[in-house]
């Protein structure tokens, strides 16, 4: 796929992730899910921890973690593009209405128990939220960059598969 020039400006300039360790899970566990997900040489903070409580009284971790570098944001996003299923990877470009706000932030949900196990799949149960910033050139539509950002990085994807 070609990418007009003017999409070859957009970037993922950060990113967010935030995922809940309820009373039944082993928050070890959910954090070790979190960490799977960020190769080491894009993490540039630990994940925070703050403790709450739920609806019935239950006791809730919430574990967030910011990452702001552009490099190390871009290195997460094409990691997780990588490891999610070919059948995936589309997912995200045609869902991209659902998936992106007005400013150009995508958010993306991954399941909390395939990371666990090393791995990336979609689902919008009990996920693991990550948002991801991008830079967009003023006067393009922000899900139109971002659906080029994403074609762009499959396409990358691809041709280091077929090298």
């Amino acid at each position: 796929m070609e990418i007009k020039p003017e999409y070859k400006k957009i970037a993922v300039t950060g990113v967010e992730v935030s995922v809940y360790a309820h009373a039944t899970e082993d928050e070890r566990r959910v954090k070790e899910a979190v960490m799977n997900m960020i190769p080491i040489e894009a993490r540039e903070s630990s994940l925070k921890m703050q403790r709450m409580t739920g609806h019935h009284g239950d006791p809730i971790l919430l574990m967030t973690m910011r990452i702001k570098n552009r490099k190390k944001a871009k290195v997460i996003f094409h990691n997780l593009v990588r490891l999610m299923s070919a059948m995936e990877h589309f997912s995200p470009i045609e869902d991209t209405g659902d998936r992106i706000d007005e400013k150009g932030n995508l958010y993306m949900r991954f399941d909390k128990q395939i990371a666990y196990r090393g791995r990336v799949k979609l689902n919008n149960v009990d996920p693991i939220r990550m948002k991801f910033r991008f830079r967009i050139p003023h006067g393009l539509d922000p899900a139109r960059a971002v659906e080029a950002y994403i074609a762009g990085v499959i396409d990358e994807i691809g041709k280091e598969i077929d090298k």
